[in-house]
């Protein structure tokens, strides 16, 4: 490997002195040559021209020349065979998943009425060379029969307790050409997902300083099962959390907020706001709010960091809701913290206990800087979500 790396390195100090524009080309095939010869000495267990027959494996046997399409052009690789087993390069592992996408991405082309030429620029644009239409028909003959099963299978003896609707127009193959076609989509109805509670958080800003903190959360299922006629979206029953019993902790009255978890942040500084935040996720909300802050003033860390940072989330509390901690309850922390540190909040009388990293809830954050105007943004690892700017 130590002669391969030279060659590589003499190579391209060479092409950049003489301004050659090939040499990253060439650069690449040295270095993937490399790398076989290296895998393959693994296989057989000794290198190329040593005779050692008490370590050696299996014997090499020739080699097979592909072409190997890349960002730097189309490379000729004289790939190692051996004559027991077989030998494929790991440098061409990531291709073999491209391949398997793009015929997943033929498939579904051919499904929506994309033409062979855009099914063909989509193939040259992954890096492939340009795909006929028999062989477009020939990949997509295998997704025909489940399709069309699918448009045929019988919806007779099945209950539906509602339905999503919807109208719209795709593009279908009919009779040989590609039509727009107008189609009613009916879907069944999962009556789990009415049970499910689910949050969305997102926070906005704007270059006047504009910032916006908020939270949707329906507690149970669809909500309060009302809809704002005019926009559409759902009311949401977080009231389910507040109680008629009077002398409640969390009564319903006039003058009072009774308390829940949803939380739509902001800091502010010399009455401006400076920070739109918000961590959702159960009561793990006023816990992940203030180990954000924490986070931010007492150890310094940029915005990105505080989200990052190891968590913890105690459960078992009392809560106005009518739970009432009688052992002290369960101290959950995300891996990472050293073990002795563990094994002293145990001695302390701390009852430790695992649980999955979504329970350590959703974090998505705006700063803006006072005296530049500058804005940051951060969001959650631990989940699906973005810090987008434009």
């Amino acid at each position: 490997m130590a002669d391969d790396r030279m060659a590589v390195l003499d190579l391209l100090r060479k092409a950049g002195a003489q301004g050659d524009t090939d040499f990253l080309r060439e650069g690449v095939r040295i270095l993937a040559e490399a790398v076989m010869e290296a895998e393959v000495t693994e296989v057989t267990g000794v290198p190329r021209g040593e005779r050692a027959p008490d370590r050696r494996l299996t014997s090499r046997n020739g080699y097979r020349e592909r072409r190997w399409d890349t960002r730097v052009g189309t490379i000729g690789l004289s790939i190692p065979k051996v004559r027991d087993g077989s030998y494929f390069p790991s440098l061409l592992e990531p291709r073999r998943r491209a391949e398997r996408a793009l015929l997943a991405v033929v498939q579904e082309a051919y499904v929506l009425g994309v033409s062979t030429r855009r099914v063909e620029d989509l193939v040259e644009a992954l890096g492939i060379a340009g795909i006929s239409k028999s062989e477009v028909s020939r990949i997509c003959a295998a997704l025909d029969a489940e399709v069309e099963a699918f448009r045929n299978r019988s919806l007779a003896g099945e209950r539906y307790p509602y339905l999503w609707l919807d109208a719209t127009y795709v593009k279908v193959r009919d009779g040989g050409r590609v039509v727009a076609m107008a189609a009613l989509v009916a879907s069944p109805g999962d009556p789990v997902a009415l049970s499910r509670k689910e949050t969305t958080y997102l926070c906005t800003a704007d270059a006047s300083g504009m910032m916006v903190s908020l939270i949707q959360s329906n507690y149970t299922g669809f909500g309060s099962g009302y809809v704002v006629p005019e926009v559409g979206f759902g009311l949401q029953d977080r009231g389910g959390l507040f109680s008629l019993k009077k002398g409640h902790p969390n009564y319903l009255e006039p003058g009072k907020r009774p308390f829940q978890t949803i939380i739509p942040a902001f800091v502010t500084k010399d009455g401006q706001p400076i920070l739109a935040f918000g961590l959702m996720g159960g009561d793990m909300q006023p816990q992940g709010h203030a180990q954000v802050i924490v986070n931010l003033v007492d150890f310094g860390m940029n915005l990105q960091e505080a989200g990052d940072a190891i968590r913890f989330h105690h459960t078992g509390s009392s809560e106005p809701t009518g739970t009432v901690m009688k052992d002290g309850g369960i101290l959950h922390i995300e891996d990472g913290l050293p073990a002795a540190v563990l094994e002293e909040l145990k001695k302390r009388g701390h009852v430790l206990k695992s649980e999955g990293v979504g329970q350590y809830g959703g974090y998505q954050a705006i700063a803006r800087d006072p005296s530049t105007g500058v804005l940051s943004g951060a969001t959650e690892k631990r989940k699906d979500g973005a810090a987008q700017g434009f």
